[in-house]
């Protein structure tokens, strides 16, 4: 026969799984009340820099960072130029229309999707900051990083941004579109020599236009940020652009 279960003074089953009360909703607005800084959204994930599950799908929350984002161009003159008391830094024009974009989800969820990258003069090594927002990372330069190394850039680490209709088909080899570093750059060959087999955009003297063709394609890097061509951003900025002249009048295109 089975034994009986033991029971406590208070005749309850000591074996019973305990019942865990669910947070009130009155607790998790006095949670949520608390929050006094935007940091304060964040602390999830293995190193507490996700946004915390409860604000994912807040759209207040999503508003008030696409608000701040807004305030890049806080400081930024006519010419582009960062001015801070008697600090100036040019800010790249491909920066500059990158940032105009809104935000997305990768990035609002990441507590520092930006950052600046630079060479320490006396090492010769690649350093790199964290920032939440990109005005604090070009500030940073602005005041600091570019007496170290005029070659210092704001990173985007979590999108990449397609190359803007200003500058297609003006970028001048050896240099690329790189979307993370939302400029031109040059990109070098791996020394191990990696390759990868991708979609390559090639003219076609037979057909008269450009066509695709799967080729294998050496793993090129950019020698800012790290970024490689096996990223869709950076191939299909840096593939030829075709413009397709309609006539007037025209109700049918015939595709390529």
């Amino acid at each position: 026969m089975p034994s009986p279960s033991r029971r406590g003074r208070g005749g309850g089953d000591r074996n019973a799984p305990k019942k865990v009360q669910a947070p009130s909703v009155r607790a998790v607005r006095e949670s949520a009340r608390r929050i006094s800084r935007v940091s304060d959204l964040y602390g999830a994930g293995e190193t507490g820099r996700l946004l915390d599950s409860r604000f994912t799908r807040s759209a207040k929350v999503s508003k008030l960072l696409q608000r701040r984002h807004k305030h890049v161009f806080r400081g930024i003159d006519d010419q582009g130029v960062y001015r801070y008391r008697s600090h100036a830094w040019k800010v790249p024009g491909g920066v500059r229309l990158c940032l105009k974009r809104p935000l997305v989800y990768g990035q609002i969820v990441n507590q520092y999707p930006w950052a600046v990258v630079w060479t320490s003069p006396s090492t010769g090594r690649r350093k790199r900051k964290l920032f939440a927002t990109p005005l604090s990372a070009i500030h940073f330069i602005a005041t600091k990083a570019q007496y170290v190394d005029r070659q210092s850039a704001v990173i985007s680490r979590c999108v990449g941004y397609d190359i803007p209709l200003r500058y297609v088909n003006k970028i001048p080899r050896p240099w690329r579109w790189c979307p993370y570093c939302m400029t031109a750059r040059k990109f070098r060959r791996r020394s191990n020599g990696d390759t990868f087999y991708a979609q390559r955009k090639e003219w076609s003297e037979e057909k008269g236009r450009y066509v695709w063709h799967e080729r294998k394609l050496a793993v090129l890097e950019c020698t800012r940020c790290g970024s490689t061509n096996q990223d869709i951003h950076m191939r299909r900025s840096n593939q030829p652009w075709e413009v397709n002249r309609i006539k007037p009048g025209a109700r049918r295109v015939r595709r390529k």
